[in-house]
């Protein structure tokens, strides 16, 4: 299996946070005393991937040094993180993992996502959706249908966690995408609308991975359920490193 190069879209200011967020991007919120970025590297490193690009933006030169490539996002104030994934369109068109930077999960999902075939999402098929969750529906094959907000919550099979696999097939398709949408001027959308016109395009799997640890950290109210519940299981299930942290100061 190919070990292709993981995207970690970073560039947002993760205003909800307020000032947690002022002079730091989200990626360095820490959550159990160690921050997202960290924890992320660590566990995809560890499943395998040896290549990570982040996108940034926002305090972009905060992510400097902490063992990633970057690449700046100059739109990222004005625009959505589509145009992030679309600044990295060279990469993605040889295949690539995409990893959103506001996730907090467990080192199996890191697993799941090196050990996945084709183009695949990772879905929480267990957890109750809401109006915020990135919603899934499948077609009558079992693959991708939809993938957004909008979608009822009567329809949803589940939540998109924020992890994803593309496929080196499907790479050039996705860039071409990307391209068709900045093009037509569709630059404040999420980048999950390119996900779901792949879809409509070629076949793109959906791996439940519902019962896993994860959150999705975006407030106050996702941070503390991040730092009482979710950190502590994550850290209870993996050793912990002797290295230094990074550091996070403002």
């Amino acid at each position: 299996m190919p070990n292709l190069p993981v995207i970690y879209l970073a560039a947002g200011r993760g205003s909800r946070l307020g000032d947690l967020c002022a002079q730091r991007p989200k990626a360095l919120v820490e959550a159990g005393g160690r921050t997202l970025a960290e924890r992320a590297f660590e566990y995809l490193s560890a499943a395998g991937f040896e290549r990570i690009v982040a996108v940034t933006g926002h305090a972009a030169d905060r992510l400097e040094g902490l063992g990633a490539e970057t690449v700046f996002n100059d739109r990222w104030s004005d625009e959505n993180n589509i145009v992030s994934l679309w600044q990295v369109r060279e990469i993605v068109r040889g295949g690539c993992v995409i990893v959103n930077c506001d996730l907090l999960f467990e080192p199996e999902l890191a697993r799941r996502l090196a050990d996945t075939e084709g183009s695949a999402l990772l879905v929480d098929d267990v957890l109750e959706v809401d109006q915020e969750s990135m919603k899934v529906t499948l077609g009558p094959s079992g693959d991708l249908a939809r993938l957004h907000k909008s979608i009822p919550l009567t329809e949803a099979i589940g939540e998109y966690i924020g992890l994803t696999r593309v496929d080196p097939a499907d790479g050039p398709l996705l860039a071409e995408i990307l391209d068709e949408f900045i093009a037509a001027g569709n630059v404040q959308v999420y980048y999950e609308d390119a996900l779901e016109e792949l879809a409509r395009r070629r076949a793109v799997r959906v791996e439940r991975v519902g019962g896993l640890l994860w959150v999705e950290i975006d407030d106050h109210d996702d941070l503390a359920r991040a730092n009482d519940e979710i950190a502590p299981a994550i850290d209870a299930l993996t050793p912990q490193p002797s290295a230094t942290v990074l550091e996070t100061s403002a």
